[in-house]
């Protein structure tokens, strides 16, 4: 158990690695010194990485171009983020960025991260620059520690938008996020503005919630034991079944919250073929078993999925739990008995499984971003099942079993 656990870190590090090392070129433009516009392609890292340099592509197969602040104006992303050339002030002095351009009005707001942490600022009609802050001090009071935020930056908004005191109110309830700051300016510029000039929000909002749909299909190898000793089911040795599975996958996430993390859920057709025989010998007295099992299944699963977000190949890993739904059994034992004065065939008939499983289930899978917001995904996952006949009173003839499924999956999102 403890090596299992040790590959699923090994291969959940890899993957973060590779992650890490993968580049994101997504469409955009850049508009040089000259005040041309470029199309192509620009690669779409973190914040902190996106202040620092501009990766430029014509198309998929150029060599990339890197672009410091100043050595261009200024680059998009198509209907999204943009990035803007400015000498920032710091303790050290002024120095070069591609501030993140949140919204153009009256009072221009700005983004960047550096290693030191988030710096939101706020320029208005071609002033200096005025970052605003809130600060954590720690204080003690009877000896206990305590951590208390200056709200520094409620006092600069106030005194930066002095001459609009209707929005103190919301002022009074900001945060220093993007969407606090940004609804502030944008109420601003709509009170003070006065030859209707347009404010910009240059940031694109996803949706609240995101839901995307893919047909499934996919193949397996499914894997049935039974582990009740006092049954007679226990000695039977299944031959792997393989297996098609047919459905649907939903996804499910909270693009403003998280777009990593998303919730999935699976309906899934699944159809399995078990044979198993066997031969015993007690008391002078030969026993041939045989049996045949075929089973229908739907198995729904509920997992929390987390994609890594960078670059056209993503991957994907998943745990939840799983519900299946025996839709259709059929149980054919044939028992042939040998004895000195007897031999004689039975067939027996008879469900060897609940009507409802459950388990859990975990995954690892790769995502392909096409055109037009589709998804191919491809999955592999391991499930497994348990449980115990119910239909068996006694103890002793309890059915108590175990399913596990490896499989592979495909389809595309929508």
């Amino acid at each position: 158990m403890k090596k299992n656990i040790h590959l699923v870190f090994i291969v959940i590090l890899f993957f973060t690695i590779q992650a890490k090392a993968q580049i994101d070129f997504r469409p955009g433009y850049f508009i040089s010194n000259e005040n041309d516009t470029i199309f192509g392609l620009i690669d779409y890292r973190g914040d902190a990485r996106n202040a620092k340099v501009c990766v430029y592509k014509q198309d998929e197969k150029s060599e990339p171009l890197i672009f410091q602040p100043f050595e261009i104006i200024s680059y998009r992303f198509s209907e999204n983020k943009f990035y803007i050339s400015k000498m920032v002030p710091t303790k050290e002095g002024e120095k070069p960025v591609f501030l993140e351009f949140l919204v153009k009005g009256i009072a221009n707001l700005y983004f960047y991260q550096d290693e030191i942490g988030n710096h939101y600022l706020i320029e208005k009609e071609g002033e200096v620059f005025i970052e605003l802050t809130n600060e954590e001090k720690t204080i003690y009071v009877d000896n206990i520690k305590y951590i208390k935020s200056t709200n520094k930056h409620i006092g600069l908004l106030k005194a930066t938008f002095a001459d609009c005191e209707r929005i103190f109110p919301d002022i009074d309830r900001a945060k220093l996020d993007h969407g606090s700051l940004i609804k502030i300016t944008t109420k601003y510029h709509k009170y003070v503005c006065e030859d209707g000039e347009e404010c910009i929000i240059y940031e694109k909002k996803p949706p609240v919630v995101r839901l995307k749909i893919a047909p499934t299909i996919g193949l397996g190898v499914t894997i049935l034991k039974f582990s009740n000793p006092k049954s007679l089911y226990e000695g039977f040795d299944f031959e792997r079944s393989g297996n098609w599975a047919a459905g649907l996958k939903i996804n499910i996430s909270l693009p403003r919250s998280n777009e990593k993390i998303s919730l999935m859920i699976d309906a899934l057709v699944e159809k399995n073929y078990f044979y198993s025989d066997g031969f015993t010998t007690t008391f002078s007295t030969d026993y041939y078993n045989e049996i045949q099992f075929q089973l229908l299944s739907l198995k729904n699963s509920f997992s929390l999925n987390y994609t890594f977000p960078k670059g056209k190949f993503r991957p994907t890993i998943n745990i939840g739990g799983i519900f299946c739904v025996v839709l259709d059994q059929k149980s054919n034992r044939i028992s042939e008995v040998a004895a000195p004065t007897l031999v004689d065939t039975f067939v027996y008939y008879e469900n060897l499984l609940d009507n409802t499983i459950g388990g859990g289930t975990i995954g690892l899978g790769l995502n392909y971003n096409l055109t037009n917001n589709k998804t191919i995904f491809l999955l592999s996952s391991f499930e497994y099942l348990s449980g115990s006949n119910v239909n068996e009173t006694l103890n002793s003839k309890k059915k108590y079993y175990t399913i596990t499924t490896f499989s592979i999956r495909s389809g595309i999102y929508f």
